[in-house]
C-alpha cells in the first residue's frame, strides 16, 4: 500500500468520526430542547388544588379554566348539598357551567361518591359540562351522573380507569370524539338524548358500551 493510499484511508476515518460527532451532538441537543419544551410546558400552568374548584361552584361562579394542573380529587358531589331522592340514593346539583380547556388533572374526577358510608350519591350538572383537551392522570367516575346540558370530553385523554356507567345525557350534543383511554372505558347502561360522537378515539384497553341507548 503506497503513502498516498494510507493517506487517503485515514483522511476518510477522520472525516466519518467528523459526522458522526456532529450527528450525535444535534441529536442531543433535540433531546435537550424536547424535555426543555415539556418542563417549560408543565410549568407554565397555573395550578389549582380541588378545593379552590370546589369554592368557585359552591359560591355559584362558572368555572372556566385553561392551561391548568389541578391537584387533589375533584369529588363533584362536595359541590352542594346532598339530598336523599330514595332510600339508599342521594343527589348533589351544580348549577354553573363547567370548563376546562387543556388542564391536567393530577387525582381523581368523580361525579359519584358514598354519603355518610351508606348511601350513593351522585351529582347533576344542571349547565354544560367541558372538559376537552383534558389529561386525565387518575380515575374518572360519572357513574349515574345526570347532565342536563351538552357534555364535551373531546381529544382528552384517560390515564386510569373511566366509568360513565348509568349515565344520563339530556342535551343535544355529547362529544367523546379523539379521545384516548388507556385503561378500561365503561360507558354501559346509559342513555343519550341526542348522538354522541366517538370518532377517532382510542381504546388501548377493554371498552364496554353494552346497552347504550342514543334517542337518535
Amino acid at each position: 500500500m503506497t503513502k498516498s493510499q494510507i493517506y487517503f484511508i485515514k483522511l476518510a476515518v477522520l472525516l466519518l468520526f467528523s459526522f458522526f460527532n456532529v450527528s450525535c451532538g444535534k441529536g442531543g441537543a433535540n433531546n435537550a430542547e424536547a424535555k426543555e419544551s415539556e418542563n417549560t410546558s408543565s410549568s407554565s400552568m397555573t395550578e389549582y388544588h380541588a378545593a379552590d374548584i370546589i369554592k368557585m361552584i359552591k359560591r355559584g361562579k362558572p368555572v372556566q379554566l385553561m392551561n391548568c394542573m389541578i391537584w387533589d380529587d375533584l369529588d363533584f358531589t362536595q359541590c352542594g348539598d346532598p339530598r336523599i331522592t330514595s332510600g339508599i340514593a342521594v343527589e348533589v346539583d351544580v348549577e354553573v357551567p363547567l370548563y376546562f380547556n387543556h388542564c391536567l388533572f393530577m387525582g381523581n374526577v368523580l361525579g359519584k361518591s358514598k354519603y355518610r358510608d351508606k348511601f350513593s350519591c351522585s351529582t347533576n350538572f344542571r349547565r354544560s359540562v367541558t372538559f376537552s383537551d383534558c389529561d386525565f392522570r387518575g380515575e374518572v367516575d360519572f357513574t349515574k351522573v345526570v347532565v342536563a346540558d351538552n357534555i364535551d370530553f373531546s381529544k382528552s385523554t384517560f390515564g386510569d380507569n373511566a366509568k360513565f356507567d348509568l349515565l344520563e345525557l339530556r342535551g343535544g350534543i355529547n362529544r367523546f370524539y379523539e379521545i384516548t383511554a388507556d385503561k378500561s372505558f365503561s360507558f354501559t347502561s346509559s342513555y343519550s338524548n341526542g348522538n354522541i360522537s366517538f370518532m377517532d378515539a382510542i381504546f388501548k384497553g377493554d371498552a364496554n358500551f353494552h346497552k347504550l341507548i342514543c334517542s337518535e
